[in-house]
């Protein structure tokens, strides 16, 4: 992942606010509201009013080299009228400036809430977007990967060796992944492309039905477009529920921009596969601190678990056919 510069907790006042401006041409600080986006990476964040309008300011708690390329490729994509968010760059024409010790960088506050509801319109321009975001991408320099599937492979080991002490509910599920997730690694000769790692509803704003903004943009790396793509299509979970009719529309939005090979398109029931087990290994770290409580994509796998290779071609077909 190359450095990561951490910054410990740091908490930012009015004083401090306007002289990170300073490194800006947004105008004078008005008033400001602290933000709740705290995460493992971010410090607490800030909603600054000012006098050329209104921002958001995200504080980095770690800031490694995804977030350093993951910045700028924000601008490359505004450039190339991707409908990311907008970031705004420092006088000195960066995407992030340095403040005692800590980075920030300033984006367009947008005011919105996170959607859950899927439809078929929505299902479309999400598999649109993404398609179109590997096109667009395919050749974009990037220099090193840590999403990979070698590294969600010896993150299941991990669990694996440990998964004596997780609820029988959870060993069902981690005994499935232990039978399949070897079936998941892609031929080399697939197309890479920046992958945004978590292309789904909550990073996806819209407006009447269509894309408006794509959001979050640190955890950026180059891979296999598929894997991705596998990601995404866990959005097509209708609540616990498997919605064919959304896969089919994620697909058909996403081929149109970038065409499957044919590999690929042979292999959806592996993508989703590796989609769900991604989230579900995200959410066994808390499961366990937990006292062993249902993990995040625990409820997605025992529904694909349902399904084989066979039975769920035979009912995609209904939706779509390459």
């Amino acid at each position: 992942m190359g450095i990561i510069e951490n910054f410990g907790k740091v908490m930012l006042n009015r004083s401090d606010l306007e002289n990170i401006l300073d490194f800006y041409n947004l105008g004078n600080l008005k008033s400001y509201l602290t933000y709740p986006r705290e995460s493992k990476h971010l410090q607490l964040c800030y909603c600054l009013s000012t006098t050329t309008g209104k921002y958001f300011l995200k504080q980095y708690k770690e800031f490694d080299n995804f977030k350093h390329h993951g910045l700028f490729l924000v601008n490359y994509l505004l450039e190339n009228n991707y409908p990311s968010v907008k970031l705004f760059n420092s006088k000195n024409n960066n995407p992030y400036t340095e403040y005692n010790g800590s980075k920030v960088a300033l984006f367009e506050f947008l005011d919105f809430t996170i959607v859950s509801n899927m439809t078929k319109n929505k299902a479309y321009q999400i598999g649109k977007y993404l398609g179109l975001l590997h096109k667009q991408t395919e050749f974009y320099p990037f220099f090193e990967t840590f999403e990979t599937y070698e590294y969600y492979y010896d993150l299941f080991l991990k669990y694996y060796s440990e998964s004596k002490r997780l609820s029988c509910q959870l060993l069902k599920v981690i005994e499935y992944i232990k039978d399949n997730i070897e079936n998941l690694k892609v031929p080399d000769y697939l197309p890479q492309s920046i992958c945004h790692v978590e292309f789904t509803l909550e990073h996806i704003i819209f407006k009447h039905e269509k894309v408006f903004k794509i959001v979050d943009w640190d955890c950026v790396n180059r891979y296999y477009s598929f894997y991705d793509l596998g990601t995404t299509l866990v959005s097509s979970f209708d609540e616990e529920i498997l919605n064919f009719n959304y896969l089919a529309e994620i697909i058909k939005g996403y081929n149109k921009q970038r065409e499957l090979t044919t590999w690929e398109k042979e292999h959806i029931f592996e993508a989703i596969q590796f989609g769900i087990f991604k989230f579900f290994l995200w959410g066994l770290s808390e499961a366990t601190k937990q006292n062993n409580n249902l993990t995040w994509g625990y409820n997605w796998v025992e529904e694909f678990m349902k399904y084989d290779k066979i039975k769920f071609y035979g009912e995609l077909y209904k939706f779509i056919e390459f």
